[in-house]
């Protein structure tokens, strides 16, 4: 999901006049040199500020990388690849300083008494480069998030999507400049299969770090009508959910929270709400319904795997929200009453991990007969499974009559 609504409705204060606040107390943090840097370089493709963060993560790679090999790099050395030109910003500023500014930014809102906001898909670079996952969470926190955070006050947002195979084929539609979803995936150089391992996020964050973690369910999200930045500034980011203490307190012009309408009082160009919409994802995929089936169960059977967490996670967010309640219960002063406990990992609008979780319970059943599956396969992997399926299958043959 792209991350521009919340850039947008972010606190950002920026000389090139991109946005008009609606979270005031949240700021997406944006160096305005580097933000310049960035922006003349990439202004004829439409860059903004919402895509910085990309970067953010590069540089945290190359420096990983280049720290684990214990050398002294030239810029040229740091860049990961020689067929992409090096960043603008990086040429001006180098990887480490780039993280120096994006630390200081963090650090003066922070101090200011603002919420920080950090948004990319990039994010997935923990899971498909397993080898350095680890170092890349240690990093950010190290380089990125300043010393007087907690780990506490850090939320990581991950999105769970269900059907799997659709979100895997959203990445062949952003990259597949041209070529049909069954050649993307035998030929292409973008496959990004880390995109079909958030569980596999999940997992890391919480055994590597003392972050909190929202998982949130796409499908369950969807179902429920919601546009997915305004659930999650309504449910995470905790924006005013009372409309007497929003809109109404300040005559009508505040935005606020509501359960049936989303989040309402602004005009913007985005709905407040979308409603779920099934799409038709084999339109020119060139590839057969029942090679998405198989796939979709390869996948499924992929996160079997985390099905421990998931009901760990599961128990530990009934059993907080149930002392909660108790607690709640058993208190007589409005202004005395606790906030709800919550554990470090919590399952928005379950839906989706709900299915893939049934399924498992049916894989489990049918090992007892002597099924036995992988229940610890790598990405790479399942790479070579898909192929296999895609293969086994064939390209879709389109004849014309006349």
């Amino acid at each position: 999901h792209n991350p521009t609504s919340l850039w947008k409705w972010s606190s950002f204060n920026n000389t090139l006049n991109y946005t008009r606040p609606i979270l005031h107390n949240w700021v997406w943090t944006a160096p305005l040199p580097i933000v310049h840097a960035e922006y003349a370089e990439l202004e004829d493709t439409g860059w903004t500020p919402a895509l910085l963060h990309y970067a953010l993560l590069e540089a945290v790679r190359i420096y990983v990388i280049h720290i684990r090999k214990n050398v002294e790099a030239t810029l040229d050395e740091w860049y990961p690849s020689p067929q992409i030109p090096v960043r603008l910003s990086f040429q001006k500023y180098g990887p480490e300083r780039f993280l120096e500014l994006f630390q200081d930014e963090v650090e003066y809102h922070w101090r200011r008494g603002y919420n920080i906001l950090l948004g990319t898909e990039a994010f997935t670079n923990i899971v498909t480069f397993p080898e350095i996952g680890v170092d890349l969470l240690r990093a950010f926190n190290d380089k990125v998030v300043p010393s007087n955070i907690d780990d506490s006050d850090v939320t990581v947002v991950i999105l769970y999507s269900k059907p799997k195979v659709e979100h895997f084929m959203k990445q062949w539609i952003y990259h597949h400049k041209g070529i049909t979803f069954h050649d993307w995936i035998l030929f292409g150089k973008t496959n990004m299969y880390s995109t079909i391992d958030a569980l596999g996020m999940v997992e890391l964050i919480y055994e590597h770090t003392n972050w909190n973690i929202a998982l949130v369910d796409v499908k369950g999200v969807e179902e429920g009508g919601w546009y997915m930045p305004n659930y999650i500034a309504c449910h995470i980011m905790n924006e005013i959910t009372d409309v007497a203490a929003g809109g109404n307190a300040t005559g009508g012009n505040a935005p606020y929270c509501d359960e049936q309408e989303g989040l309402v009082g602004f005009d913007d160009e985005e709905q407040d709400k979308v409603p779920y919409v099934e799409q038709n994802w084999t339109k020119d995929s060139n590839i057969a319904e029942e090679a998405l089936v198989e796939m979709e169960q390869l996948f499924s059977e992929f996160d079997c795997q985390y099905q421990e967490l998931i009901q760990n996670i599961t128990t530990s967010q009934m059993e907080s929200e149930s002392e909660a309640e108790s607690e709640l219960k058993n208190t007589t002063n409005e202004r005395s009453r606790p906030r709800p406990t919550r554990s470090r990992l919590k399952i928005y609008s379950p839906s989706g991990t709900s299915e893939t979780m049934s399924f498992c319970d049916l894989l489990n059943a049918n090992d007892k007969d002597g099924n036995k599956h992988d229940y610890h396969p790598t990405l790479e992997k399942v790479k070579i499974q898909v192929e296999e399926i895609v293969k086994k299958y064939g390209p879709l043959v389109s004849t014309t009559t006349t």
